[in-house]
């Protein structure tokens, strides 16, 4: 269910929402800075706020070198679905 409080939360910070945009599918952290034009520092510290509020979820893949992807949890749908309402 969407929150008030997350769409207060996401809506403060200046690159939660185009993150949350781009997760519509699973997404590597090079593949969203390319897309994003974010610098490393700011799109690292949007996925670690995402994370910590429970919208986006990383997952480490094996190999080398070891990769990460992030993609949205149950509790990030419903607000990508309203911003993408919103955005258009």
């Amino acid at each position: 269910a969407l929150r008030r409080a997350d769409v207060e939360y996401v809506g403060l910070k200046k690159w939660s929402i185009p993150v949350l945009l781009e997760l519509a599918s699973e997404r590597r952290f090079a593949e969203l800075r390319e897309t994003l034009g974010a610098s490393p520092r700011a799109l690292t510290l949007a996925l670690k706020d995402l994370g910590d509020a429970g919208l986006v979820e990383r997952r480490v893949h094996d190999g080398y070198p070891p990769t990460s992807s992030y993609r949205l949890t149950r509790r990030g749908r419903p607000i990508v679905r309203t911003a993408a309402r919103i955005a258009v």
